[in-house]
């Protein structure tokens, strides 16, 4: 009987126009609208200053002579910082706490920066050319040493190829169309709540709840089969906006894409039980199923999924922020811990939620 129920819903979901419109449709619309009008946001060239993390190498010639120049180099455009440790370095660089991290590890320069297309890359660049300079290296071994200077100028010269520049990807400097694609897959899971609510209500608008509630099966078996037809017509949305925001809008989910689609899929399990849940409690109130769209909304905005200046504070009192948040940090900062927490508040808020409905189905058999 749930295989059954399970595969009407589908149906009957698949059937509906609206759930094309505003579960495929209407979120890659809005991804290729807020993603073009708000790029301006997400990538602002300004006036730049530098912050550059470098590591204290003192034991090669190429780390002392870059010391020597990141004191006289310094001004108020640029800060130099000695790092003792590498990790940290390149830590500061992923949380958007520095421009760029220099390593002189194995007398080969390597510079990490997040900003490898703009102004302040320029600016860099400008920076690591001169210190590679003849005339920089024997000013900053003359301060060293200045008896091994012509010794120093030919060990330390830097080859053409020797400057190599990564690109740290971080939770902070994604583009319009990455932050959008993400908000708009969470803000589609949580519609999962409209479904949900609408499960039982599709059943009274055909006129056919009478003959489910008088049929010989189990109220566990309604709820059950008409869940999982639910969450799979929102699976099947998940897989389809997760590959048009990939190869369309450019999205690289790479290895991550399983545990990112965890935690989405975990938001349609709580969405779709929350609206089948407010459905019961209220008996089927019209006003319910009214209010269900205004809800997702609000959820929407607290989460951040129309305006990236929200903060993440209040982003983290919203479902689809605790969605969004995982996500970025997942796949930029590569953070798989940041899938715990909106997983277990889903499968967890879950879990009461069906406590209660079979409390109150059988209370109300009683």
């Amino acid at each position: 009987m749930i295989f059954h129920n399970l595969k009407k819903q589908i149906k009957l979901t698949l059937r509906d126009k609206n759930y094309f419109i505003f579960t495929l449709i209407f979120p890659v619309a809005l991804i290729f609208v807020l993603g073009n009008l708000l790029s301006g946001s997400f990538n602002q060239d300004t006036s730049a200053h530098l912050q550059i993390v470098y590591t204290q190498d003192g034991s090669s010639q190429l780390g002392q002579a870059f010391e020597q120049f990141a004191k006289a180099a310094g001004s108020k455009n640029v800060t130099f910082t000695a790092e003792k440790n590498e990790a940290t370095g390149k830590k500061k660089v992923q949380k958007g706490k520095a421009t760029a991290f220099v390593s002189t590890e194995n007398e080969e320069l390597t510079v990490v920066t997040n900003y490898p297309e703009t102004v302040e890359k320029a600016m860099l660049d400008s920076y690591i050319g001169a210190f590679s300079s003849e005339y920089s290296f024997i000013k900053g071994t003359a301060k060293i040493d200045s008896s091994q200077i012509e010794k120093a100028v030919e060990r330390v010269k830097l080859p053409k190829g020797a400057i190599k520049t990564e690109k740290a990807s971080t939770s902070d400097n994604v583009s319009s169309f990455e932050y959008y694609a993400i908000a708009m897959i969470s803000m589609t899971m949580m519609m999962g709540l409209v479904y949900g609510i609408n499960s039982y209500r599709a059943e009274k608008l055909r006129n056919t709840i009478v003959r489910l509630e008088t049929a010989p099966v189990r109220k566990t078996q309604i709820l059950f089969g008409n869940f999982f037809g639910e969450l799979t017509v929102q699976v099947l949305a998940l897989i389809i906006l997760m590959l048009v925001s990939q190869f369309v809008f450019g999205v690289q989910w790479g290895k991550y894409a399983i545990f990112i689609f965890a935690v989405f899929l975990s938001l349609g399990i709580f969405s779709v039980f929350l609206g089948m849940a407010l459905d019961i409690f209220s008996n089927g109130n019209p006003a319910i199923a009214g209010a269900s769209t205004i809800i997702v909304n609000i959820f929407a905005f607290i989460g951040g999924a129309y305006f990236p200046m929200i903060s993440p504070t209040i982003q983290k009192f919203s479902p689809i922020g605790w969605a969004n948040i995982s996500s970025r940090e997942i796949l930029y900062n590569h953070d798989l811990s940041a899938m715990t927490i909106p997983i277990t508040m889903n499968l967890g808020m879950t879990l009461i939620l069906l406590l209660l409905v079979l409390f109150v189905q059988k209370r109300r058999r009683a």
